[in-house]
């Protein structure tokens, strides 16, 4: 990997990142690399100069407005010596690269955005790590898109196992904490499966009600949440957690809880929560046919503030069992990282 020994970068720069929200001049990934020999595109209306850092795996310019030569700034870019990548998609599927823009001069210091991902393995392979993260302010800043966004995706050591995490700040408010395991068969009782997804909406701009729908302990239950307040939402869902045939042995539980500030816990929170247990072990489930998506352990989603629905176990193809979704489904690892 390329050692940052003959540039100084701001403490800011050095932060692992990368998802698309605000963008420097130009645009993030407008350039190739051939043998380590880096070509950008110079953005529209600029004038590009390299400077003496340039070298094997690094490009740093001065990016001057042409319409006002006051305005300026440095571009670094940063990525693997050695490496090649012709087009945009090989680009982003380069295993280490940074990409950033700094004001100088009139443009000013505190114009700032930063972009690097670290990707493990084969494009985020369960075993692979892929870190990211995404910081900006100033005149860099895109209106009101997010201003820090950071991710971490990485396996655990098995391919049927992974996590990932995400925070979204302002533009998408979101916490977002993937976990799960395939390491089982739950219609032949081999190990437990599961996941559990975790996502918080917070700042809110407007009131609103969270809604779960019936279960088999509980009825139809609301929360009513206010403007400036946060709420989460957490689903966890286990095979061969009970009793009995793969029907009725598979875990859903669903909680809302609604919290009046926007600090790091949910002390002073008020919760609803359902689940499809029944009192005597059995958690039981709805079949929708081979190969579909089960029912019966979701109770109500609210995509506008917690986004993409986690998908449920499906039934296998023969109906003995269930399985994960396959690839690039939601039942978790539902970011996808550029």
């Amino acid at each position: 990997m390329k050692k940052l020994t003959s540039l100084s970068l701001a403490p800011a720069a050095l932060f692992i990142s990368g998802a698309a929200m605000a963008a420097p001049i130009g645009g993030y990934d407008a350039w190739t690399v051939n043998a380590g020999v880096i070509s950008a595109t110079c953005p529209a209306g600029h004038s590009c100069s390299n400077l003496d850092a340039t070298g094997n795996g690094i490009l740093q310019q001065k990016v001057v407005d042409n319409a006002d030569t006051t305005v300026s700034y440095f571009r670094t870019i940063v990525t693997d010596e050695g490496a090649t990548a012709s087009d945009l998609a090989s680009v982003q599927a380069l295993g280490f690269r940074i990409e950033g823009q700094i004001g100088i001069d009139g443009g000013g210091g505190n114009n700032y955005t930063n972009r690097s991902v670290i990707k493990g393995g084969a494009v985020l392979g369960n075993d692979a790590m892929s870190t990211v993260a995404e910081i900006n302010s100033g005149a860099l800043a895109s209106g009101s898109l997010a201003p820090v966004v950071l991710d971490q995706q990485q396996g655990l050591g098995a391919t049927t196992r992974s996590m990932d995490w995400h925070f979204h700040e302002n533009g998408v408010n979101y916490l977002e904490l993937n976990a799960y395991s395939t390491g089982g068969v739950a219609g032949g009782g081999a190990g437990n499966e599961g996941a559990i997804t975790v996502r918080r909406s917070g700042a809110l701009t407007a009131g609103g009600t969270l809604t779960l729908g019936a279960s088999p302990t509980e009825g139809v239950q609301t929360l009513a949440y206010a403007a400036g307040g946060s709420v989460t939402a957490v689903w966890l869902t286990q095979a061969a957690s009970g009793i009995g045939s793969f029907t009725n042995r598979t875990l859903g539980l669903q909680r809302y809880t609604v919290i009046t500030n926007n600090g790091k816990t949910n002390v002073g929170g008020t919760s609803i929560d359902a689940s499809n247990a029944d009192g005597t072990g059995n958690f039981a489930i709805g079949l929708n046919g081979p190969g579909t998506e089960i029912s019966g352990t979701q109770f109500g989603w609210n995509s506008a503030l917690f986004g993409t629905q986690p998908q449920q176990y499906f039934e296998n193809s023969i109906s003995t069992g269930l399985v994960a979704p396959n690839a690039p489904g939601t039942f978790a690892d539902d970011f996808v990282i550029p």
